[in-house]
C-alpha cells in the first residue's frame, strides 16, 4: 500500500513539474552561455594586459591548438 501511494504521488509531481523542467533547462542553458561570456571576457582582459609579442605568441599558439582540434 505504501509503495502504491509513493508511485501515485510521484506521477502527480511529474505532471506538475513538467513545465518547471523546461524553465530549468532554459535557465541552465542561459547560465552556461553567461559563464562562457564571462570566461571569454576574463581571457580577453588577461591577453590585453600582455605585451604585444607575448600576446602574439599566445594567440598563435591558441590558433594552432584550435586548428589541431578541428583536424581531428
Amino acid at each position: 500500500m505504501k509503495l502504491g501511494n509513493i508511485t501515485l504521488r510521484l506521477h502527480e509531481q511529474r505532471e506538475r513539474l513538467a513545465p518547471d523542467l523546461l524553465l530549468r533547462k532554459k535557465y541552465i542553458e542561459a547560465s552556461y552561455h553567461s559563464q562562457l561570456r564571462i570566461e571569454k571576457a576574463m581571457i580577453e582582459s588577461h591577453i590585453g594586459r600582455l605585451p604585444f609579442a607575448a600576446r602574439r605568441v599566445f594567440l598563435a599558439g591558441r590558433l594552432a591548438k584550435l586548428n589541431a582540434k578541428l583536424e581531428k
